[in-house]
């Protein structure tokens, strides 16, 4: 029986690539809209994905957003008008919620995306019109002419696009919090992300004496008796993927060229990290340098004490002067920034500083999701928004009401009242007229 063992892909080459580790064959998370399925181990065949554009299900997906925007303007057509043919009123007639809402979207529909000075830059650039009746008409021609030529363009009409005005900014995602800008926000770098390195204590300048295993970030690895610097680097190399670390000759304290073997991490920022002990001493005779005393980048000095080391930097900077949070070369826009959240930017400047802008523009398809979203917040939305209004209307309405049934509760009763001693005050009269009319005819016999 054999072990299982998480999947583990490396991502782009040299020093910007990027080694990630799934207990999955199946990777989603790694490129945006992207599922990566594995097939086998391979580490040392570079293996090319392309990705090509699917016009046939882009072109259907504009057919879908025009039946649905379509839909939305028959819905409102018919809540808001009256039916001549059984005299009734729609719903919502007169409703100016409603009609602000349909004038939104229409103005939106026969906008120009802001920021973008050539065409295509409306709808109708990319074939869809209004008609008449303020229906979306789709010209499948011109659109798929559009999308064939400048796809770039076509897709900067409806969706989200970006623009970086320096090569050492690129472009990563945003968030749904982050607002759109064609003037673009101000990228300031205060430090730049470095990479975690450990150079051993003892230089090699001659083969090594004996077989060495020296032990990097966990991974066991043999170096054979009799191997030179290069030997001793290339064996320390063939296990990048797993070590997460690559080596070069380099001077006593980690730069230039030199004797001594260097580790550096291959990730970028402070989560990487690096280990490393041998089981042979470096006092004595031609080992890796090492020696048996484990040493880390922050703790570099080891069995000799002339071991050297430093801990990888995270990127560090402003987007727009709002907070930034760093994470090896991505620099990402605070939660709870005005306009940044959740914009990320990858860093690879050699050195810290102004760099540039990030021009962000929203699409009209982009545009209008928004809107809608905002129309149908559940919390604070324009349609909640006019629902609750309406609630306190009725709710007015109705203690109106209970209080005009209680006042004339109160003035039935009282009526009641008065018509009951009313009833007993005649009851009485009679009385008195019955009394009266004994003795009047008693009074009569006796004269």
């Amino acid at each position: 029986m054999q072990a299982a063992t998480d999947a583990q892909i490396t991502l782009g080459t040299g020093g910007n690539a990027v080694t990630v580790t799934r207990d999955s064959n199946t990777i989603s998370d790694l490129l945006p809209n992207l599922t990566l399925t594995l097939k086998a181990a391979a580490p040392a065949t570079p293996v090319t994905v392309t990705v090509s554009t699917n016009n046939t299900d882009i072109q259907q997906n504009v057919e879908r957003f025009v039946k649905a925007y379509n839909d939305a303007v028959d819905f409102i057509n018919l809540s808001s008008a009256f039916d001549l043919d059984t005299k009734k009123n729609g719903a919502l007639v007169g409703d100016f919620t409603l009609q602000n809402i349909q004038n939104d979207l229409g103005n939106l529909v026969v906008g120009t995306v802001d920021g973008l000075t050539s065409s295509p830059n409306t709808f109708s650039d990319v074939g869809l019109t209004l008609d008449s009746a303020g229906k979306l008409e789709f010209d499948a021609s011109t659109f798929n002419q559009v999308l064939v030529n400048n796809p770039t363009g076509a897709a900067a009409v409806f969706a989200r696009t970006t623009q970086t005005s320096d090569q050492a900014v690129t472009f990563v995602s945003a968030g749904s919090s982050t607002k759109a800008t064609s003037s673009g926000y101000a990228v300031n770098v205060t430090q730049i992300a470095t990479k975690a390195q450990l150079t051993a204590g003892v230089a090699i300048n001659n083969t090594l004496a004996a077989q060495e295993t020296l032990t990097v970030n966990g991974v066991g690895i043999t170096l054979t008796a009799g191997s030179d610097l290069a030997a001793v680097l290339a064996a320390i190399n063939a296990r990048s993927d797993e070590t997460g670390v690559s080596a070069a000759g380099t001077d006593a304290t980690g730069a230039g060229s030199g004797n001594f073997v260097t580790l550096t991490a291959t990730n970028f920022g402070s989560g990487a990290k690096i280990t490393a002990v041998s089981d042979l001493t470096n006092g004595g005779a031609q080992t890796g340098g090492f020696g048996n005393v484990t040493v880390t980048e922050s703790l570099p000095q080891g069995e000799g004490g002339l071991g050297a080391g430093a801990a990888g930097l995270d990127v560090a900077g402003t987007l727009n002067g709002e907070t930034a949070n760093g994470l090896g070369q991505f620099l990402t826009g605070a939660s709870g920034n005005a306009n940044t959240a959740g914009l990320q930017v990858q860093i690879t400047a050699a050195a810290p500083g102004a760099l540039g802008t990030v021009k962000i523009f929203d699409g009209l398809a982009k545009q209008l999701d928004a809107a809608l979203a905002n129309i149908t917040n559940v919390s604070d939305g324009v349609i909640q928004t006019q629902v609750n209004s309406l609630q306190t209307d009725f709710d007015d309405l109705q203690d109106t009401i209970d209080r005009t049934n209680e006042a004339i509760s109160r003035q039935g009763d009282r009526l009641r009242k008065q018509f009951a001693a009313m009833e007993a005050a005649v009851a009485q009269l009679q009385s008195q007229q019955s009394s009266l009319q004994n003795a009047l005819s008693a009074l009569n016999k006796s004269n």
